[in-house]
C-alpha cells in the first residue's frame, strides 16, 4: 500500500464501497470526495448508511467491495489503529467517557498514541518534560474547545453539551488532519448547536483541519459545511453546496416522504 507524503493531497476518496449485513445492504457501491481543508456533512434519513461509512472509512467495519483512500494512502484492510495514525480521528454517538475521572484526564487518553516514552516510564512519571509537553498542549485544545473551566471536574459532573465538547477535544488531542464527527450536537438545543458549530469552525481554521460530519440537525449542518452528500438506503442521492442539496427533490423526498407516503397511503 503507497504511504501518504508531505506533497500529496488529503483528499478522503470512497470508491464503489459496498457493505451488506446478511441479505440487507447498508451501503450500496457508494462513491463519494470530501476534499482536504473542508467542512464537509454526510446527512440522510435514520437508516441511510451514514454511520457504517464512517465505520468503514475508520476500519471498524470491512468492506465487501470497493477501496478508501486518504489522500495517496489506502485505507482498505488497515486496523483502526492504523487509520487513527494516519491522521484520521473519530467521534461517536454515544459519549464514551470515563465519567469519575477529571475532564483533563479523559482529554489525556488522546495522547497515548503520540507519547515517545515506554508504558513504563510512563506510569512511573519518569519522563517528566514529555508528560508537561502533552499536558500543555492538552490544555491548549481544551481552551479552543471551551473546556478550560472544566478540566479538574469529574466528566460525569459535565452537562450533556459539555460532554459532547470533551469527544471532540479528546479527537483533537491526537492531532489528526481529518476530523470525523458522528451526530456531534444530537441532543442539544438550537442556540447550543450553532455556537458549537462556530467552535468546530473557528478550530477547523486555526488547524488546517478537514471535517466531515454527520448530524440531523439541519440548521446546524447547513450553517457548517461548504459541500454536503445525501445518502439513503445506502446510496448516494445528491452532493454539493448546501443550497443545491437543500433543494433537491430527491432529497425533499427523502426526509419528507412523496404526498401519498405522508398521507399515510
Amino acid at each position: 500500500m503507497t504511504e501518504i507524503t508531505a506533497g500529496d493531497t488529503r483528499d478522503l476518496r470512497v470508491e464503489g464501497v459496498t457493505i451488506h449485513f446478511g441479505g440487507v445492504y447498508a451501503l450500496k457501491d457508494v462513491s463519494v470526495r470530501f476534499a482536504a481543508g473542508e467542512i464537509s456533512a454526510l446527512i440522510g434519513p435514520n437508516g441511510a448508511g451514514k454511520s457504517t461509512m464512517l465505520n468503514a472509512i475508520c476500519g471498524i467495519y470491512g468492506v465487501d467491495s470497493g477501496r478508501v483512500f486518504y489522500g495517496e494512502r489506502e485505507l482498505t484492510g488497515r486496523s483502526p489503529f492504523q487509520i487513527a495514525r494516519s491522521g484520521i480521528a473519530r467521534t461517536f454517538q454515544n459519549i464514551v467517557v470515563s465519567p469519575g475521572e477529571s475532564t483533563l484526564d479523559n482529554l489525556m487518553v488522546g495522547r497515548h498514541s503520540l507519547m515517545d516514552s515506554s508504558l513504563w516510564r510512563s506510569a512511573l512519571r519518569l519522563d517528566r518534560k514529555e508528560e508537561a509537553r502533552h499536558l500543555a498542549r492538552v490544555c491548549e485544545l481544551a481552551a479552543a474547545v471551551g473546556l478550560a473551566p472544566y478540566l479538574d471536574e469529574k466528566a460525569g459532573s459535565l452537562s450533556y453539551g459539555m460532554l459532547k465538547r470533551v469527544e471532540f477535544a479528546r479527537a483533537l488531542c491526537t492531532e489528526p488532519t481529518l476530523v470525523l464527527l458522528d451526530e456531534p450536537v444530537a441532543g442539544m438545543h438550537a442556540d447550543e448547536s450553532l455556537e458549537f458549530a462556530s467552535t468546530i469552525r473557528s478550530i477547523a481554521t486555526d488547524l488546517d483541519l478537514s471535517v466531515v460530519v454527520i448530524d440531523h440537525d439541519m440548521p446546524f449542518v447547513f450553517d457548517l459545511a461548504s459541500h454536503v452528500t445525501v445518502l439513503n438506503f445506502g446510496q448516494v442521492i445528491a452532493t454539493g453546496v448546501p443550497e443545491e442539496v437543500r433543494q433537491d427533490p430527491e432529497v425533499v423526498t427523502a426526509y419528507l416522504g412523496t404526498t401519498s407516503e405522508r398521507n399515510g397511503s
